[in-house]
């Protein structure tokens, strides 16, 4: 038994360090798209730039909470396609481990996470939403960010 909690410890660590990593340039990615659109709608107002900065950070966990899904999914894969290129998974399954085993700290991380994101970052998303409406009609006076 201690063979098999190394192992999904290992697995389950690595699952984790590809959603950051997946969370991180996605995060770069949304950031900087964000950032050119508020400043292409600011152009002609006099805005400085941290509260374009500002308004991208309120911004962004609205645009996370859309992708949560895809990240875990990307984060997966990644995961399983290192294990597998390395040969990691024919190892584990050739001394015995169900394949059950060995996606159960990829299902148990992604629950942990899920959990994370509603109690945590849930109740962010709705604070930062409701900060990005008032900076976005102060300055910008933008219309309210649509839920569809």
């Amino acid at each position: 038994m201690q063979v098999n909690s190394k192992i999904s410890f290992y697995i389950g660590k690595k699952f984790f360090s590809y959603f950051c990593l997946t969370l991180l340039v996605f995060v770069s990615l949304i950031g900087l798209i964000d950032f050119l659109e508020i400043a292409r709608r600011a152009q002609n107002k006099t805005v400085d730039l941290p509260i374009l900065f500002y308004l991208v950070f309120f911004k962004l966990p609205s645009l996370l909470q859309e992708i949560a899904f895809f990240l875990i999914l990307i984060a997966a894969l990644l995961t399983l396609n290192k294990l597998n290129s390395r040969l990691e998974i024919a190892v584990m399954r050739s001394v015995g481990i169900s394949i059950w085993k060995i996606l159960s700290p990829l299902l148990l991380t992604s629950f942990l996470i899920g959990v994370f994101w509603v109690t945590v970052f849930n109740p962010y998303v709705s604070w930062s939403k409701s900060q990005y409406e008032k900076y976005d009609r102060l300055y910008l006076g933008g219309a309210v960010l649509s839920d569809t």
